[in-house]
């Protein structure tokens, strides 16, 4: 009981500070709440004072309990069936378009290189292996995710398609709202500029950074120019999203 109460408390402090890991408290809560409502002991050493019968006892916390599990069920389910009736989905057609592309005209040993996020839409939809993975706290990962990141910076088609062979990609999912995105300092591109040594697109230079005259590899691809095409091939586009085979 004591170990309990220590984790209850614990965890409820770390529930309190941070909402989202209320899940851990809510089991231990559970269990002490439930033992102080049913539990012989407890309402015996309760009604000690008053010398209360044994069998009087066993009324009480039967009672107790019964009364807890109709009231909870009561305050709880209302709610819950409301909530219920207004069914939502998710429904994102400039996603579900590649999505079911791939599940379509792609091979299933071909890999792809994107956004981390995307990726893990492609891997849980699709099937299709994936080279950088949205889990990526380890250094060889961090470090490879930044080499495969280079698809939004500004590298010429030869330097990115060599990282891409690398790690074996296939194909690559390139985002106009990660790649055309305002430059404030703090998106993608912008990080990789920085990383690259290069001044970023809002063009407030730091020091040790320099301006490159190299465009941005994911924005110049659109344009299929013969240095770009003689890597990659455009297979898709909507939108959001294009998709390019290296070859």
């Amino acid at each position: 009981m004591f170990y309990l109460a220590v984790l209850a408390v614990f965890f409820g402090a770390l529930g309190i500070s941070t909402l989202r890991m209320k899940y851990l408290w809510t089991p231990y809560m559970c269990i002490l709440g439930s033992i102080g409502i049913s539990d012989y002991k407890v309402w015996r050493t309760i009604l000690s004072p008053f010398k209360t019968k044994g069998v009087i006892i066993q009324i009480l916390r039967h009672l107790m309990t019964l009364l807890t599990l109709t009231i909870l069920p009561a305050m709880a389910l209302p709610p819950l069936l409301k909530e219920l009736e207004e069914l939502k989905e998710f429904w994102d057609p400039d996603t579900v378009e590649p999505m079911e592309w791939i599940k379509s005209n792609v091979p299933k040993g071909a890999a792809f290189t994107g956004s981390m996020q995307l990726l893990a839409g492609v891997k849980l939809c699709t099937g299709r292996p994936i080279t950088n993975h949205p889990h990526y706290e380890d250094k060889h990962l961090r470090f490879k995710i930044k080499e495969l990141y280079q698809i939004y910076g500004r590298r010429t088609p030869e330097d990115v398609h060599d990282f891409l062979t690398i790690y074996k990609s296939s194909y690559i999912i390139l985002e106009d709202s990660i790649c055309l995105a305002p430059s404030k300092g703090c998106r993608t591109p912008d990080i990789v500029d920085i990383d690259n040594g290069i001044i970023p697109d809002h063009g407030k230079a730091e020091p040790g950074l320099v301006k490159s005259t190299v465009p941005r590899f994911c924005d110049e691809i659109r344009y299929e120019s013969p240095a770009y095409t003689k890597y990659f091939k455009l297979v898709f586009s909507n939108r959001t999203f294009r998709v390019h085979k290296v070859l």
